[in-house]
């Protein structure tokens, strides 16, 4: 499991000087005086390599962008935005909180998935419905809403080292809970 970033004493006083504005109905974005810190903190973290591999593959991987043949960078680009001027969109601050913190789920969530995944050792797709139950079992227990649990569970077992095809099975199976 990827662990969360350690910042330096530069890079934490960037990141808390990020202020996210969760009123708008897209989740959380960037307040407009904290683009220049996200902007900032990027570039140190990209310049020491801190950010994860896996991580930042979810962001320019076109096949971790489930329901999309381009990657989530390439989205940023079409719609006119590209390089380093990414870092200081708002609607950046959804990856950036990904990259230094990664899934977000409870860490009892996180901690009961990773060690259902680790006692099954070598994945193969007969574990695949016990996994998928597992999810969609800890989504209910954790009371979560189903379409962002599902989107933080494919990150999880991405992480994780599952297979893509077997991590979107999981976050499927996670969609398919039906509203109470």
């Amino acid at each position: 499991m990827v662990e969360p970033v350690v910042l330096t004493d530069e890079e934490q006083a960037l990141w808390d000087a990020i202020q996210f504005d969760t009123s708008n109905r897209l989740g959380c974005q960037l307040t407009q005086w904290s683009e220049d810190a996200a902007h900032a903190l990027m570039l140190s973290l990209v310049e020491r390599g801190a950010l994860p591999e896996v991580r930042v593959r979810y962001f320019t991987d076109p096949e971790l962008h489930v329901g999309s043949s381009r990657s989530r960078m390439q989205i940023f680009e079409d719609n006119g935005t590209s390089g380093q001027d990414i870092y200081r969109h708002p609607h950046f601050a959804r990856h950036l909180r990904y990259f230094l913190l990664g899934p977000d789920l409870p860490p009892r969530v996180i901690a009961d998935f990773a060690q259902a995944l680790a006692d099954c050792g070598q994945v193969t797709s007969g574990d695949q419905e016990g996994l998928q139950r597992l999810g969609r079992t800890l989504v209910r227990t954790f009371g979560l809403d189903r379409r962002l649990a599902a989107e933080e569970f494919f990150k999880l077992a991405v992480e994780l080292g599952l297979d893509t095809t077997y991590a979107r099975g999981i976050r499927d199976s996670v969609m398919k809970i039906k509203a109470r």
